[in-house]
């Protein structure tokens, strides 16, 4: 009678696929990268890319542009398994704003740079954002014109037409700060601080001293502040007809 005889069987741990690392595609790195690596089976690893790249036996793939993989590994005995929906991100999107910021001729904006403009157009600025990549600021210059009017003519016959001088213009005048009316000799006829625009009774009537003033030219100076902060002094001639 022979001894009973003894086998030993062993039980190998199941092929496991892990992920390492991702290697995201971003304005510092052209090219991302797959990393994984395999546990279990009969060891002899041999590491496939979906995309045919491989096979390599250290489970890591440089050079990738953004897109989604699958890694397959196969060991020494021909089992596989598989990692899918790895997902090498591109983060490379360059950032593109746009504003349009309104002035008024005869003010100034500052720009991105320090410098300063009134000059109407596209002005283009580039920045890096926190991940290294370009970020394009566009800035609309708009200048609007003053559009300031100042007679340099009027006829004071109270007929409703035409009876006062004064400064006319939009909603960018905030005040007339000053206006004065000179005769021909120099002398002041007359005077108006903190006139509202385009308000005619507190304009000049075409008098001095509660007389008519006889037909000519005169001289007006003024002063105008506007709601941007411009201060604009003018001067001129106006007509006075009868």
């Amino acid at each position: 009678m022979y001894p009973p005889s003894i086998y030993s069987i062993g039980i190998e741990d199941p092929l496991l696929l892990v992920l390492d690392s991702l290697g995201i595609v971003d304005c510092q790195h052209p090219l991302g990268f797959v990393a994984v690596s395999a546990t279990g089976g009969s060891g002899g690893y041999s590491f496939v890319l979906d995309n045919g790249l491989g096979p390599n036996t250290v489970g890591y793939f440089p050079a990738l542009t953004a897109n989604v993989y699958a890694v397959t590994v196969t060991d020494s005995v021909g089992c596989e398994t598989s990692l899918e929906d790895l997902n090498v991100t591109d983060l490379t999107d360059s950032v593109q704003t746009q504003e349009t910021v309104t002035i008024y001729e005869g003010s100034y904006y500052q720009l991105p740079d320090g410098s300063r403009t009134g000059k109407a157009g596209q002005y283009p600025f580039h920045f890096e954002t926190v991940e290294g990549c370009d970020s394009l600021h566009i800035i609309d210059l708009i200048v609007l014109d003053r559009n300031v009017y100042v007679p340099n003519v009027f006829q004071p016959n109270n007929e409703g037409l035409n009876n006062f001088f004064t400064v006319y213009s939009d909603e960018s005048l905030d005040k007339v700060q000053l206006i004065e009316v000179y005769d021909r000799w120099g002398e002041l006829v007359f005077r108006k601080e903190n006139l509202l625009p385009n308000d005619e009774e507190n304009g000049w009537d075409g008098s001095f001293r509660g007389r008519p003033v006889n037909p000519g030219v005169f001289v007006w100076v003024a002063k105008l502040i506007f709601k941007d902060g411009l201060e604009l002094s003018l001067s001129g001639n106006v007509t006075v007809v009868r």
